[in-house]
């Protein structure tokens, strides 16, 4: 056996053991027929036929060509970091090609060895791993404990030599969770612990035009910086860092996935600005969302703090039986499973949109409440 074949003798192991204990991912074709309760385009501007770009106008321009420190900068993209800062309220914008490459050339570059970064228990996969690739040690506080994150601040003032920084998300990717961005940012002040928010989930959907939680809070010139991404309540793709005009720079020269990456592309660049736009002349998406949630909370008797909301269902049994009974009645939910959430966390990531009807919403929470019986 050569070592091709052993290597992928492991890989089918390590794939037996995912099949073995129910966890093995697969890629699905995303069903638009089906009552979607699952996509983070909040606002529906992915599939909105008002929001599509003419593409026959930008052929010239779809491709980068390379990195943005090599022949992939163009006149556009700098015109559109303008144009992102001022709309979230900051001094400047670097954009990266997705939330994850944003995370990683954040959290991999700022943080040095005599660093401490103090993350949220719940925060996002990219945000770990950014952490892990960084040169600084790695610690965590319970979900949204205040007493626990001093904690863990005063012992980190006493065993690191540097800056200790707090990374949390505003609001939180899978249970919509809305973090108490002032009590955080007032507990991270007096320990002059710097704050790094991933605002992925808020922006578009929360504070004035979508800009967020930190603008919403009044906070954009005193968090350290903040991500937001366009991904889902802007139904582009893509992200940007904001911050000082020193951080950006720092950025352009050590973040290896903004150096090391090539170009966002034009085309998708008009996208996020079309969008940024489309919000901020017109809230009649945003309305029909807050609608859609507060009736989807009242029904189901619930407390909702964004369009997320996680059915847990430890369960596995019940968890299969109620993935088919939405599938046998067209409403399509993801099912989150161990290792994205620890084992007896399992369950549905739902998520509340503009575009779903009032009827789609009864027949969602008619499933939900025969089975929660």
């Amino acid at each position: 056996m050569n070592a091709s074949q052993l290597v992928t003798k492991k890989l089918i192991s390590r794939l037996f053991e995912r099949i073995s204990k129910n966890e093995l991912r697969e890629l699905t074709v995303f069903n638009e027929e089906m009552d979607d309760f699952c996509s983070n385009d909040y606002l529906g501007f992915s599939s909105s036929k008002e929001d599509q770009i003419d593409y026959t106008n930008l052929i010239k321009l779809s491709g980068s060509t390379g990195s943005r420190l090599i022949t992939g900068n163009r006149k556009e993209h700098e015109a559109s970091e303008k144009i992102i800062a001022k709309y979230f309220n900051s001094t400047s914008a670097l954009l990266f090609n997705s939330g994850f490459d944003a995370n990683l050339g954040l959290l991999s570059s700022i943080p040095q060895e005599e660093d401490a970064i103090l993350l949220d228990s719940e925060c996002h996969a990219s945000l770990k791993i950014g952490a892990k690739l960084s040169k600084a040690k790695t610690y965590y506080y319970r979900h949204c404990d205040k007493e626990h994150l001093k904690n863990k601040l005063q012992r980190l003032q006493t065993i690191t030599k540097g800056t200790v920084f707090v990374v949390s998300e505003s609001i939180f990717s899978m249970t919509g969770r809305r973090v108490n961005l002032r009590e955080l940012f007032q507990t991270c002040e007096s320990y002059n612990a710097p704050l790094i928010i991933d605002e992925a989930h808020s922006v578009g959907i929360i504070g004035k035009n979508g800009t967020g939680l930190v603008t919403e809070e009044g906070l954009d010139k005193k968090v350290f910086c903040k991500v937001v991404t366009f991904g889902k309540a802007f139904g582009s793709s893509g992200a940007a860092i904001l911050g000082s005009d020193i951080l950006i720079s720092y950025l352009i020269n050590f973040a290896p996935s903004f150096i090391y990456s090539t170009a966002i592309s034009i085309n998708n660049v008009c996208s996020i600005i079309k969008s940024i736009r489309r919000i901020s002349l017109e809230n009649t998406e945003l309305i029909k969302l807050n609608d859609n949630i507060y009736y989807f909370s009242k029904i189901m008797n619930i407390k909702m703090e964004s369009p997320i909301f996680f059915l847990k269902v430890p369960d596995e049994s019940k968890r299969v039986f109620l993935k088919n009974k939405f599938e046998e009645n067209n409403i399509l939910v993801h099912l989150i499973k161990s290792p994205t959430v620890r084992r007896r966390n399992e369950g549905f990531r739902i998520v509340i949109h503009s575009f779903n009807t009032i009827e789609q919403i009864n027949r969602l929470a008619k499933i939900i409440k025969e089975v929660s019986q």
